[in-house]
């Protein structure tokens, strides 16, 4: 499998699709900062990236992220600080190159995201094309929000009519849900969730390291 996309790659990547990670929460459930506390070999916020490789990054974040960030990648800061998702995700939006078409919207707490998760989430976007985004829904029926993949112009118009919350986002979209089989959109929001993604890394003999070019 390659791991450093070469420079077809990336230029083919930059023309179709971005993937915008939203990083930008205090961590006060954890009394450690949870996107770059270690899940296996990686921190959590690489592995992430990896999964986006080799399409540009734009992390809404904190200044230090500047400095895991892949080469290209882009950080933003949204407006107020910590101001929550649909800040973070309205910041790294402003800063996406107009022509993109497509992008992922994820969170940077997510270690199980993977490059097949976003396929297949372009893949059932693209299956129906009336749709204005993709997005994992749990087990027990929760969409998840920040796992999803939309049309470009669709989200920045839901982003111009939403509030505070990232279900305002997506009220009036056209969502295709996508069972998550896999579990890929568990989060970290307290220590037993961290506790529990590094048992699960383990056992599952996931602990290689993830890579991106920096």
């Amino acid at each position: 499998m390659k791991e450093t996309p070469d420079a077809t790659d990336i230029a083919s990547a930059a023309m179709d699709f971005a993937c915008l990670i939203v990083a930008g929460g205090r961590s006060s459930r954890m009394g450690e900062d949870k996107i770059t506390a270690t899940v296996g070999a990686d921190r959590v916020l690489d592995r992430v990236l990896a999964a986006c490789a080799p399409a540009p990054v734009t992390v809404a974040g904190p200044p230090h992220l500047a400095a895991v960030l892949p080469a290209g990648g882009v950080l933003v800061r949204e407006d107020p600080p910590f101001g929550g998702p649909v800040a973070g995700l309205r910041a790294a939006v402003a800063a996406l190159p107009q022509g993109v078409p497509v992008v992922a919207v994820l969170a940077g707490d997510q270690p199980f995201v993977d490059a097949a998760a976003l396929a297949e989430l372009r893949a059932a976007l693209t299956a129906e094309p009336g749709a204005d985004a993709a997005a994992y829904v749990t087990d027990d029926g929760v969409l998840q929000f920040l796992c999803s993949v939309w049309r470009a112009p669709a989200l920045r118009a839901q982003l111009a009519s939403a509030r505070d919350s990232m279900r305002s986002v997506y009220a009036g979209a056209r969502v295709v849900q996508v069972p998550d089989q896999r579990a890929v959109s568990a989060d970290i929001d307290t220590p037993e969730d961290l506790a529990t993604a590094r048992e699960r890394i383990t056992t599952a003999g996931e602990d290689a390291p993830h890579r991106h070019t920096h």
